[in-house]
């Protein structure tokens, strides 16, 4: 298979903006910590406007390994699409994975 890749856009770059563009079509919000190795964490909104949930989890090693972490049913579209696109860009990814895992708060 033949991939096209900007070469103008580095890898986190292109990460960053895979989950950004995302989460914007599945109406989660993204959170973002670290800096070497980031984290991209989705959150759904809840009942009230000021209650977010933590949905999914993205790290930087995605590039890589291709995993997507669900914890909430809330999650599963964007993770199953997040994956397609990770096959699809990066090409040491050969198979995604959206690994289901109990909510890290417990």
């Amino acid at each position: 298979m033949v991939r096209y890749v900007d070469a103008s856009e580095s890898e986190h770059e292109r990460l960053e903006r895979l989950v950004r563009e995302c989460a914007a079509r599945h109406r989660l919000r993204v959170e973002v910590t670290g800096w070497a190795r980031k984290t991209y964490d989705l959150f759904a909104p809840g009942e009230d406007a000021r209650d977010w949930h933590l949905v999914a989890r993205i790290e930087s090693a995605a590039t890589v390994t291709g995993e997507v972490r669900v914890f909430d049913e809330r999650g599963l579209g964007c993770a199953h699409e997040l994956a397609a696109a990770l096959e699809k860009a990066f090409p040491a990814v050969g198979e995604a994975r959206v690994l289901r895992e109990p909510h890290p708060a417990g």
